[in-house]
């Protein structure tokens, strides 16, 4: 074998490997012609030990990474795909590794060292499934490219399910296709298996090769007996065997050596018990063993399989050379072996079916006082990695009806599955807790701390049937209960329901029956929640102004307070409030709100909790003038949501992407991401985020001065979100372009939004489209309406835009000037606004404002080669920053115009 590529069962009878000629041969034609192969048979067919004689007798075998699935580990995310890595991070070739690739799995491998500087203050972070995919596929074809690899995934029916989700990736990215990766998955068929049923169904077919392992035939039996007798058994005696055994490896092996070892006058009998009665011939085999090897022997069974030798060490009373001879035991005994691709020294019972038989002869008192001595000593020893180990603890301590301990344990394993994104281990976890309410007594405290954090799961998957299902039956226990926590907490998951289906009105009803409990519940937290809730309702309802009331209430509940819970509640409170006073045309102060809600979501350690600020603050930067930060703010929004799959999120941080760059005449971002924007809107149903998107699209097409399309985009937009305070901002466009193409019906809708932006303190749509509403006056020659509007636009845009936002009406000021004549008066102003030793901020104003000046300096006479110039270095950046946006036919006329 490859040095270095021990195979990681030990102790196995030395015994030739018959029959099963049709299955190598398919899996050598697997691995010269590229691709998987998932080996397939009953319990103690020989599944691994044929992939490991395909493996042997390979003439340049490649590198093997083993994956080994267990059952108690089956809940604990991405477990083999950390046993592979723990092996990968000896090498030197893991310091080579990007940081981009290896960061992705610090989470999972808190202590890999040598991965590069600056590494060991992320390990905080925690990605979503698709950046850890993405990581390990980059890292198996780095490392392939320096060694052909080869990938065992052991029982990948135990596989948990963020593995699983990980294979069914690498299979449908077609990895191994390449010529230097082969993966090799064996799985027991029987019985119900979701998991191995999930791998079929979802894995490219075409790129699977299943290969069934058969039973022994009488012929193979005779091959094994002679082997072990040293004697030929007669045709009979074979037949029989098989009839007994089903011509199950593992039972035809058994039989075999223990007709052999209790022969008598070299005389062989085959009275031994048949398969359904095997466990008889497991108790034979134990009654043989010494008392400390039996007494080991239950330990390690109840530990499960692995186990690992220094639990048992802090388990049980044994000196050093005791216990090193009861393993050597109970190795020569065929029991157990060393599973070498473990962090710990390990072992491994060789057979299920052994492991099984044991756990089943031990009395149910023996078995609870087992587990929870297994239990205290796991804890012990992995107390520096308590999360990792909490679904193993909790299985221990439910086994030993330490119902108190396990309940807590699963909360924990389901927080940290979550903090991985393995969204239906984390559900798991949740649902074992949940069964434990009815065997013991559990505190109100408890039963949150259950159910709140479950709900979050749900709606930030936007899963709301699963979140409604869990929230009622949390409300049933609340009122039986008479909580005031309970069901204040329980009603207020419930408003999540109804904001994850954009119920505003009914979710508005929640968060007040919520309220109404929560005040005197003594849970700060979930006060907070609740309050945050309503607020969130209120604006979404279009009352901007009346929401923030119940921010800062929630922000003086929390002040002060520094667990986690309210730390998150504060972020996010503050955050609510940068959004409010964003709406309502106040940026300056929604970026200092935004900054501390970053500082306090950073407190809490929460993995999502900074893309809210970093998102808003794009948002609020875009308002204030200042483009090129609001697009720095929003693209950190796009790389953490995108860490953690908060599609959300993602959403909204693409549309203040968009509308930044569409500012700093970058089209083909502006139109990659409001494109994006739109896409996402319509798969998960958030019509804001869709309408916003579609805004962002018109607001390109309006620049390109393309009115018709931008018109287009604009009623797409309001078509999308009906009422929504996204339709607003619609509305308004809408109205300013059908005003400039002389539709009448232009200046009704710009009078509704108008109306319905004041209503709903949306000053920052208002005065934005009243800055636009001055052009038209100008256009119109209504110089009237333009000077009498003139002072409140300044005023506005002084106190809350830019410190040179004024020159938009500067400029106006100067082509009223140039319309009505006044060409002095004209260019005098122009000359400021296109001075070359102190350009403007604003690229779109300088680019009208260049285009007008050319005009009044060749009007009167002057030379204009200067700014020629310059306008044509802006149209060289604007044609480059087209990019891949479908925008030939509206760019061809803007720069021929």
């Amino acid at each position: 074998m490859h040095e270095g590529s021990e195979w990681p069962i030990k102790g196995q009878a030395q015994v030739p490997f018959v029959g099963q000629e049709d299955a190598i041969q398919i899996l050598q034609q697997r691995y010269f012609s590229g691709g998987t192969a998932l080996v397939l048979g009953e319990m103690g067919a020989g599944k691994t030990r044929l992939v490991q004689e395909f493996y042997r007798f390979l003439e340049f075998p490649p590198r093997a990474l083993f994956l080994p699935c267990h059952e108690r580990t089956a809940h604990i995310p991405y477990q083999p795909l950390k046993d592979m890595l723990w092996k990968l991070t000896a090498t030197d070739l893991w310091k080579e590794l990007p940081a981009e690739w290896v960061e992705p799995l610090m989470a999972l491998m808190p202590k890999i060292n040598g991965a590069g500087d600056g590494l060991d203050e992320r390990i905080g972070k925690s990605y979503a499934k698709s950046k850890v995919f993405e990581a390990v596929k980059n890292i198996l074809l780095f490392f392939a490219q320096k060694e052909n690899l080869f990938l065992f995934v052991d029982d990948v029916h135990w596989a948990d399910e963020a593995t699983l989700s990980l294979l069914v990736y690498l299979l449908d990215e077609l990895l191994f296709e390449e010529e230097k990766l082969y993966l090799v998955m064996t799985a027991e068929v029987g019985g119900q298996n979701p998991n191995l049923d999930r791998l079929l169904a979802h894995a490219a077919t075409e790129n699977l090769t299943t290969v069934q392992v058969h039973p022994l035939s009488e012929e193979n039996i005779s091959d094994l007996a002679f082997y072990i007798l040293q004697k030929r058994v007669s045709p009979e005696t074979s037949a029989r065997l098989l009839e007994k055994t089903g011509g199950n490896a593992f039972f035809v092996l058994e039989m075999l050596l223990d007709a052999w070892a209790f022969s008598k006058d070299n005389q062989i009998s085959f009275d031994s018990p048949t398969p359904p009665s095997v466990k008889k011939l497991i108790e034979r085999k134990v009654a043989n063993l010494s008392e400390p090897a039996r007494e080991l022997l239950s330990l390690a069974a109840v530990q499960g399989n692995p186990f690992e030798i220094s639990v048992l060490e802090k388990a049980i009373n044994f000196s050093p050379q005791v216990l090193v001879s009861v393993i050597e035991e109970l190795e020569e005994a065929r029991f157990i072996g060393r599973a070498t691709e473990q962090e710990r020294l390990s072992y491994l019972f060789l057979q299920t079916k052994v492991h099984e038989e044991l756990i089943d002869s031990l009395p149910p008192m023996r078995i609870r006082s087992l587990h929870k001595i297994v239990a205290q000593a796991l804890e012990s020893i992995h107390q520096a990695y308590p999360d990792s180990y909490a679904a193993v603890l909790a299985e221990h301590y439910e086994k030993a009806e330490e119902f108190s301990s396990a309940f807590s344990l699963w909360v924990r394993a389901a927080k940290y599955a979550y903090q991985l994104y393995s969204i239906d281990d984390a559900v798991v976890a949740y649902e074992r807790a949940e069964a434990l309410l009815s065997k013991a007594a559990f505190s109100e405290n408890d039963i949150y701390e259950l159910y709140a954090p479950w709900g979050v799961v749900f709606f930030e998957s936007d899963n709301p049937d699963a979140l409604e299902s869990v929230m009622k039956r949390f409300l049933l226990i609340g009122e039986e209960r008479g909580s005031n926590l309970l069901t204040g907490a329980a009603l207020d998951g419930m408003s999540d329901v109804c904001m994850a289906r954009n119920q505003f009105a009914e979710g508005l009803e929640y968060t007040k029956n919520a309220l109404s409990y929560l005040k005197t519940s003594g849970n700060i937290p979930a006060h907070m929640s609740a309050l945050i809730h309503h607020g969130v309702f209120l604006y979404m309802l279009n009352g901007f102004s009346t929401s923030r009331k119940s921010f800062q209430e929630a922000l003086a509940l929390g002040e002060g307070r520094e667990d986690k819970a309210s730390l998150y509640f504060q972020g996010n409170a503050n955050y609510q409030m940068a959004t409010a006073l964003t709406g309502m045309g106040l940026p300056a102060q929604a970026i200092t709100y935004a900054e501390k809600s970053l500082h306090f979501m950073r407190l809490s350690k929460s993995s999502y909790g900074p893309i809210l600020p970093y998102t808003i603050s794009g948002m609020a930067y875009y308002f204030l003038g200042d483009y090129e930060k609001g697009r720095e703010k929003a693209l950190k929004g796009i790389e953490i949501a995108s860490q953690t799959d908060s599609w959300r999120m993602l959403g909204y941080a693409s549309v203040h992407v968009a509308i930044n760059e569409v500012e700093l005449a970058s089209f083909g971002a502006a139109w990659r991401y409001a494109q994006k924007a739109i896409e996402l809107g319509h798969k998960y149903k958030h019509t804001e985020i869709e309408s916003m998107g579609y805004k962002a699209q018109g607001d390109i097409y309006a620049r390109l001065n393309a009115l018709p399309q931008a018109a287009a985009s604009y009623q797409k937009g309001m078509e999308v979100d009906k009422g929504g305070f996204a339709t607003l901002e619609n509305m308004a466009r809408l109205g300013l372009t059908l005003s400039l193409l002389g539709d009448p019906q232009g200046d009704t809708l710009l009078q509704e939004a108008y109306t319905h932006t004041k209503a709903a303190d949306l000053e920052s749509i208002f005065y934005n489209a009243k800055a636009i509403e001055l052009s038209i006056f100008v256009l119109r020659k209504n110089y009237a309406s333009f000077e009498e509007m003139v002072p409140q636009i300044r005023k506005i845009l002084r106190e809350r835009s830019h410190s040179n936002a004024t020159l938009w009406v500067d400029y106006l000021d100067a082509l009223a000037d140039f319309q009505r004549g006044d060409l002095e008066e004209s260019l005098e102003k122009l000359d400021v606004i296109c001075s070359p030793s102190e350009p403007i901020p604003f690229f779109w104003i300088r680019f009208r404002a260049l285009k007008l000046y050319i005009q009044a300096l060749e009007k009167a006479g002057r030379e204009s080669s200067a700014p020629r110039a310059t306008l044509k270095e802006m149209l060289v950046k604007i044609e480059k920053g087209l990019g891949n946006a479908p925008l030939e036919a509206e760019w061809h006329a803007f720069s021929n115009s």
